[in-house]
């Protein structure tokens, strides 16, 4: 395991190497929502022979991952924002890349491209979608208290969020933007078997 004083230390020698990096950062899987659009709990619905769960896990596994699932957040009930002060007040890494058990196209590519991007500064990074920001991102765990703070004061949108920790924003290349369709509905799901069975 790389050791490491603070996040001067860490970050004051020339580029890390995203193997390097992995050593610092947990991968965790948000797996705690209440799926209400789909009506059903997501992880378990099947895609291609595999669950959705295993096909982000699988992903993180060929990114040389070692992915952690988070169900029961600390402070239930709000939205991914609990599972995202879960896993930053139980982690002993550096940092945390999140991801949603609902993206069954991801591949270790994106996560590396992203990952590799996410290591070149130590401040927080959300993937920019068309949608407005989201999955993956990562935080640093010295970000804990304004994650408090944002739930002390009644906000749990990952939106506010990341503007309220100045996050940067990744944008995928062409290469991988399809990759970050997520399943929220049954008619996402639907167009999930379609692009399964077009592969």
């Amino acid at each position: 395991m790389m050791q490491y004083l603070d996040n001067n230390s860490f970050f004051s020698e020339s580029k890390i190497s995203s193997n390097q990096g992995k050593d610092i950062c947990e991968a965790v899987i948000l797996a705690g929502g209440k799926s209400s659009r789909m009506g059903k709990d997501k992880c378990s619905l099947t895609l291609g022979g595999r669950t959705l769960l295993d096909h982000t896990k699988e992903a993180l596994l060929s990114a040389g991952f070692d992915p952690q699932v988070i169900v029961n957040d600390l402070l239930p009930n709000l939205g991914p924002i609990g599972g995202v002060v879960t896993a930053l007040q139980k982690t002993k890494r550096h940092c945390v890349m999140f991801l949603g058990c609902d993206m069954p196209f991801l591949s270790g590519r994106l996560l590396n491209d992203f990952f590799e991007m996410a290591m070149q500064a130590d401040t927080a990074i959300f993937s920019k979608h068309f949608k407005g920001f989201g999955f993956p991102f990562l935080i640093y765990c010295n970000e804990l208290v304004k994650v408090q703070e944002q739930i002390s004061a009644g906000e749990f949108s990952l939106q506010l969020l990341a503007k309220k920790l100045s996050a940067r924003p990744w944008l995928p290349s062409k290469l991988f933007e399809s990759q970050l369709f997520n399943i929220n509905s049954p008619e996402d799901f639907i167009e999930a078997k379609r692009r399964i069975r077009d592969r």
